[in-house]
């Protein structure tokens, strides 16, 4: 399996962690959809293994990402997905149907086999992964154990599933081979009909002390105009931080924080300070702190971070002060979508996380790279209303580190640096 040595163990002055020995590209493979938010990015309903509500789809809805995993003798491009706990490959042979029940015709489907999928571990007895998302999409199939590696790093005896039925959209891209989950365990058993738990490879790696420090590192890149890089689009380093990434500023860093009233941590949820908006009417930037109480649980709602989610998903309040920055002003177009004239004026934004602010690029506020189905001259939002997410147009401004130590589990960010 191809991956990258950094040259040297040089550490950043920032903070005490190396750069990472294993690193591999993250694919960025665009999706066909242009919608503003698909129905994936909220997990409705699942059976028989019911994953928490919390969860977001399995893929993004404008990009996908993907990386090369080693599972069992054969490496696949798997979509990678900091935002659910599994990996997963298909089995030769598997149904694929598309939402209305109709089996995609020959090469069509946007997954493929992993034609030397088993378990050579074993197979596990008991309730079988099985995803139905809102939008009708979804996967099933059996769990067991398999051989799975990653950037030169190899667990034995992995938990994966072989999927034998795939319900999807049509997209554009290459049939890819399965998904590859980044979050933490899930342990939520409060909806499953077992007491299970499903243990991420970059957790099993870590616990089996293949990974030191306990950390791995995003870094996607910025999307402009007249460059787009989908065959190379960023970085996962593992153990690390990714070499060759020019960053700048200070180090963001807080607490991970668990979103759930047993407090155990599943996703990456972390709570922001609030927003820096710049604006004609405050040029040197008005802060807009982050009050949005949780409802279920003491304290500040969270905000996922993760590669499944598109957008910055805010409440509409914080959406419409960030909408400031942009002149002319957003507005609706004829689909119902919030759009921005593609030559606006953006004075910036930023997510302030530790005390440190995380300039949003313009290029992901008013972005050009998706939007089919707009007028000439519109561009679509990268920020907008909805839930609570800091999803991939988020972290195209950053290198974002996960720190997986347990009892002091963190996200650290850090200004990328961007294009003139």
């Amino acid at each position: 399996m191809a991956h990258y040595v950094a040259a040297s163990k040089l550490q950043d002055r920032g903070i005490d962690l190396p750069v990472a020995e294993h690193v591999i590209p993250i694919r960025g493979l665009s999706s066909s959809s242009s919608s503003q938010l698909s129905g994936r990015d909220q997990l409705l309903s699942s059976r028989d293994i019911a994953v928490s509500e919390h969860i977001t789809g399995l893929r993004n809805a404008r990009d996908i990402f993907g990386v090369d995993v080693q599972v069992g003798d054969e490496v696949s491009t798997l979509i990678f997905n900091t935002g659910v706990p599994f990996t997963l490959v298909f089995a030769p042979g598997f149904q694929c149907l598309d939402v209305d029940g109709n089996k995609f015709a020959s090469g069509a489907c946007p997954f493929t086999a992993h034609d030397t999928a088993s378990f050579s571990g074993g197979r596990i007895d008991g309730p079988i992964l099985n995803l139905t998302y809102g939008d009708g999409t979804g996967a099933s199939g059996p769990r067991g154990y398999e051989k799975v590696g990653l950037a030169g790093i190899h667990v034995d005896r992995q938990e994966i599933a072989i999927c034998d039925h795939a319900v999807e959209q049509n997209w554009t891209t290459k049939p890819l081979g399965g998904f590859a989950g980044f979050s933490f365990p899930n342990t939520d058993t409060q909806k499953l009909k077992a007491n299970y738990s499903y243990t991420p490879w970059i957790f099993t790696a870590y616990e089996q002390g293949l990974i030191n420090p306990p950390v791995f590192s995003v870094a996607l890149n910025p999307v402009y105009k007249d460059l787009v890089d989908f065959a190379n689009n960023g970085a996962l380093a593992i153990g690390g931080l990714p070499p060759n990434v020019p960053t700048t500023g200070s180090w963001a860093i807080t607490p991970v924080v668990s979103d759930f009233a047993d407090e155990v941590i599943r996703y990456w949820t972390i709570i922001p300070d609030g927003f820096t908006v710049k604006s004609k009417e405050n040029p040197l930037g008005k802060f807009v702190p982050w009050t949005e109480q949780a409802k279920y649980i003491p304290g500040l709602r969270r905000l996922q971070v993760v590669t499944s989610v598109w957008g910055v998903i805010l409440p509409k309040a914080y959406v419409d002060e960030i909408y400031k920055s942009i002149d002319p002003a957003p507005y609706q177009a004829k689909d119902g979508s919030w759009v921005a004239n593609c030559n606006a004026a953006y004075a910036g934004a930023s997510v302030r996380i530790g005390g440190v602010d995380l300039f949003l690029d313009r290029a992901t506020v008013i972005t050009s790279q998706f939007g089919d189905d707009l007028e000439p001259g519109q561009c679509s939002l990268g920020v907008y209303a909805g839930s609570y997410f800091l999803g991939a147009n988020f972290l195209r401004s950053v290198v974002a580190v996960h720190d997986m130590t347990k009892g002091n589990e963190r996200m650290l960010f850090k200004q990328r640096v961007f294009q003139n």
